[in-house]
């Protein structure tokens, strides 16, 4: 197949996938007070906190919200608080051990805190706040060590089942990218970079400022992605047709063909979603 081939078989593979109708509320559209007002009411219904407690975390919340709603000056310290970390802090031991151990550069420590955590400590049920932020550090650890793959592989689960529970999804995305960078993959960091830009409306202006720089360093050598996607195909086809069929290159190469195409499809979707807020939801 030529190269035009595929990149019109491409092009129209992304198109067909976005276009599908749907009508769910996605996690872009959550604001960090949507998130911690829902996270209050999970501390209301599933956990069996002392009422002084919790009103005291809940007063906490709302003088937050005042201040920001009265002046935000007053406020900009609170806009770099996460709520729904510090309580969580607050109520469970083992997590607060964890953080602290991590912030003093104890990895290991860290990581062996997190293992012992128990979610259920305040309730008959596993906590998924709780279980979602223990991953996030631990993908902070991993990502310290230079565990890259590890690091993607529990961000692309957090970026899929947690986004709605963590204030700072946006931090999930980042490491994906930065771990893409780590592991040489300049194409793949592009588009997450965008992705990042696009998709994620809470961004910290610094982090904001950030991803702009780096995509502009990348835009020169991975401006055109499909192109650079159907080059890798052709490369393939050429490997196959040689009998070239082991791990390295030929089944290294598919998988970043795999890999490429759902990250370009992921960031159309968010484009699509930005343009388009509606489209779709009427089915």
């Amino acid at each position: 197949m030529s190269p035009e081939k595929l990149l019109r078989f491409i092009a129209l593979a992304l198109a067909l996938l976005v276009s599908v109708p749907g009508s769910a509320q996605h996690p872009s559209d959550f604001t960090s007070r949507d998130k911690t007002e829902i996270f209050i009411q999970h501390l209301v219904k599933t956990m069996k906190l002392d009422p002084t407690r919790y009103r005291a975390m809940v007063l906490e919340y709302e003088i937050g919200s005042a201040l920001r709603d009265f002046s935000p000056e007053l406020a900009a310290d609170l806009d770099s608080s996460d709520f729904i970390q510090n309580s969580l802090r607050e109520l469970y031991a083992g997590y607060d051990k964890a953080c602290k151990a991590f912030e003093g550069t104890a990895d290991s420590e860290a990581l062996a805190l997190l293992e012992k955590i128990d979610d259920k400590a305040l309730g008959d049920r596993p906590n998924p706040y709780l279980r979602a932020y223990a991953l996030l550090l631990q993908a902070e650890i991993d990502f310290r060590g230079k565990r890259y793959a590890k690091v993607i592989e529990n961000c692309n689960l957090l970026t899929r089942q947690a986004r709605t529970l963590l204030l700072a999804d946006y931090r999930v995305c980042e490491l994906i990218a930065l771990s893409f960078n780590g592991l040489g993959e300049s194409l793949l960091e592009f588009s997450q970079y965008a992705l990042l830009l696009t998709d994620y409306k809470n961004l910290p202006e610094a982090i904001k400022k950030r991803a702009e720089t780096r995509l502009g360093q990348l835009k020169g050598d991975n401006g055109k992605p499909l192109q650079t996607v159907a080059g890798w195909m052709n490369r393939v086809e050429k490997l196959i047709s040689k009998e070239v069929t082991g791990e390295a290159p030929t089944q290294k190469q598919e998988r970043g063909i795999v890999t490429a195409l759902d990250k370009l499809i992921e960031l159309q979707e968010a484009v699509e979603r930005q343009t388009c807020p509606d489209c779709g939801k009427g089915g």
